[in-house]
């Protein structure tokens, strides 16, 4: 009975640590559904969660509020780049938290000069997210000029890691790789078939259609033009076979004259952003991605988990999550007849797509789970608290 006082009592005494995360904004990006996952899940006993949108709120903010988790945005401060340093130098003060952690680049320099500017010495974790060979110069003198001030890079592939590593003078043992979880839950096998007809009567998409699907922002990196001309060729060779384009921005309008340019016409459905997503993966026969760089790509992992086979370009830490072969096929970056190629053989080998599927969603479950991400983090939290002599 003693121990067990013992136990309970020290849980009790234990101090709450509170997390500011730092991020651009709440938006539909995988960084963003991965932040807003991460602090839905941590021990709420032993972790406070405040996020800071520092250019909007996004469609996730509320999600985040809904689940008891303060957002706080700087939007309103638009007194450019020193201004909004400045004023989240004001927020350390105010909140006094005991880490930051920040996200994307935006999110990485400013949450560390404001620390600095602080005169706060919290522990300074910088999410790295992606392969960003477009950093070049200045961008990069800011990476360097900030590494020594940062207790620990988080990146989310050893892709990703590599590529801080190449470009960043790094301590030993600085970056840390910690994989994409999913809640596995959301892409259940047994949805309401009543719900996946709804969203085929919805697309117009009958019983027997093939579908090749897509989930990505409408951006130059993820490479839609190599997409649709891969399509163009699955067309010629599978009459009948409609595409599914889920996602926004600016290049809509460009890209939808594209697929009337390729002849693709009503072939190609584009839905813009949607929140059924679980469902639409449902529909999809094969998954594809075609981007010129990645870091590590949630939507791999949704459609893993979805059970569907994946084909995608082999850039970034996508190798990492797709087995060659074994759930899916990784083709060469802007190569629309490989891609096409893929497709294809996946689509008329039903046997192999079913099997790439099964063993897809076998793989999410052993490897990048959501309770396996958190625990990853906590534990980094943990032992970065202890080495600035937090009591933990």
């Amino acid at each position: 009975m003693l121990d067990i006082v013992y136990v309970i009592g020290t849980s009790i005494m234990r101090k709450c640590s509170k997390i500011l995360h730092v991020i651009p904004g709440l938006g539909c990006g995988g960084a963003e559904r991965q932040l807003v996952e991460l602090v839905k899940a941590l021990d709420k006993s032993l972790y406070e969660s405040v996020i800071c949108c520092l250019k909007y709120r996004g469609d996730r903010a509320d999600e985040a509020e809904d689940n008891g988790i303060r957002v706080i945005s700087l939007a309103e401060h638009r007194w450019g780049y020193l201004g909004t340093v400045i004023t989240l130098a004001r927020l350390y003060a105010t909140e006094q938290p005991d880490i930051v952690h920040a996200w994307l680049f935006t999110g990485n320099t400013y949450s560390r000069l404001a620390a600095l500017l602080s005169g706060t010495s919290p522990v300074l974790i910088a999410a790295e997210r992606q392969v960003e060979d477009w950093k070049k110069g200045p961008y990069l003198w800011l990476d360097n000029l900030l590494a020594p001030f940062t207790d620990l890079i988080l990146a989310n592939s050893e892709a990703v890691r590599a590529f801080v590593k190449r470009t960043v003078r790094l301590r030993s043992g600085q970056c840390q790789v910690i994989y994409n979880g999913l809640d596995l839950a959301r892409f259940d096998a047994g949805r309401a078939e009543a719900e996946v007809q709804r969203v085929r009567e919805e697309l117009g998409l009958e019983g027997g259609t093939l579908v090749v699907g897509t989930v990505a922002n409408l951006t130059p990196h993820k490479n839609y033009p190599n997409f649709l001309q891969a399509a163009q060729r699955v067309k010629a060779a599978q009459p009948g076979v409609r595409f599914v384009i889920v996602g926004e921005g600016p290049l809509r309008e460009e890209l939808e004259q594209m697929a009337d340019r390729l002849g693709l016409g009503n072939d190609v459905l584009f839905l813009g952003r949607r929140m059924d997503v679980p469902v639409l993966m449902s529909l999809f026969n094969v998954f594809v991605l075609a981007s010129d760089r990645e870091g590590f790509a949630n939507v791999i992992l949704e459609a893993m988990a979805a059970g569907k086979p994946v084909v995608a370009t082999d850039v970034g830490g996508n190798a990492e999550a797709i087995l060659e072969g074994q759930t899916g096929f990784l083709v060469p970056p802007g190569d629309p007849q490989a891609l096409a190629e893929a497709i294809v053989r996946l689509l008329k080998d039903k046997d192999l797509a079913r099997e790439m599927g099964e063993r897809g969603r076998r793989r999410v479950e052993r490897e990048f789970t959501l309770a396996r991400m958190v625990q990853q983090t906590e534990a980094v939290y943990e032992t970065l608290l202890r080495q600035k002599g937090v009591q933990v």
